[in-house]
């Protein structure tokens, strides 16, 4: 269903947030997270890439740790690999500009991330631990660093109303 194939990888298991009243993911999965090394995510890119001729990778992660994006970028630039790569994250403050740009430097393409709800009371509600403020800032810096968003939202929470 894509235009070229896109091979899954992961660097950890579990959600490294792991503090919402709410989360669609989980998949019966047990609150444990445990997490690669950075680099070692990147070198399991390396025999599936050569294996299936293959340059295009998704991290099928609930979401990658902020420590993994910083170390994942950088590993990849220093190994000198031209893959293309897309994730789930969360909307970060330490995700800066500066990360972004970065990241793209090492052909991060995409990001995918569940916000839940554009209201600030109904994320504050199922402790997100995410402000808008940072979700605008974030989508904005990586529009200009060339990085595809994706963000996922729901509706009908209980106590939403169309307003908030």
């Amino acid at each position: 269903m894509a235009p070229v194939r896109v091979l899954p990888v992961a660097a950890s298991r579990g959600c490294y947030w792991g503090r919402r009243a709410f989360c669609n993911v989980g998949y019966g999965e047990s609150f444990h997270f445990s997490e690669k090394p950075a680099a070692r995510g990147g070198e399991e890119m390396m025999a599936p890439a050569k294996a299936h001729d293959a340059r295009d990778f998704f991290f099928a992660d609930e979401a990658l740790s902020p420590r993994t994006l910083r170390l994942l970028w950088l590993w990849l630039i220093e190994a000198g690999t031209d893959f293309n790569w897309s994730c789930c994250a969360r909307f970060e403050r330490g995700i800066s500009a500066e990360l972004l740009s970065q990241m793209r430097r090492a052909h991060w393409r995409m990001v995918v991330y569940g916000l839940g709800s554009g209201s600030q009371r109904v994320l504050d509600r199922v402790d997100k631990g995410t402000k808008l403020r940072t979700v605008q800032r974030i989508l904005r810096e990586e529009a200009a660093a060339g990085i595809w968003n994706h963000v996922f939202i729901f509706s009908g929470f209980p106590g939403q109303t169309e307003e908030a």
